[in-house]
């Protein structure tokens, strides 16, 4: 949220970003993926939602995993 008010921030975050979508889209393609760039785009957002989520409502509990592995799985099987 500091990003949208600190344009270094928000410079800084992005160049981070860019690397993360980097490494998503090669473990997503060696997962299968017939399109790895799309296929991160919604792993990526899944992720922003989930962290958003827990910082709203924490919970101790909390475990992204397998939310995540059926995500990768039906993109993958989907093709």
């Amino acid at each position: 949220m500091e990003a949208a008010i600190r344009p270094p921030l928000r410079r800084k975050l992005a160049e981070v970003a860019a690397q993360v979508r980097g490494w998503s889209t090669e473990w997503m393609r060696a997962a299968g993926s017939a399109d790895p760039e799309r296929d991160v785009r919604y792993l990526a957002n899944q992720v922003e939602a989930l962290t958003l989520h827990q910082l709203a409502y924490p919970d101790p509990d909390f475990d992204p995993g397998p939310s995540l592995a059926a995500l990768v799985a039906a993109l993958v099987r989907r093709g």
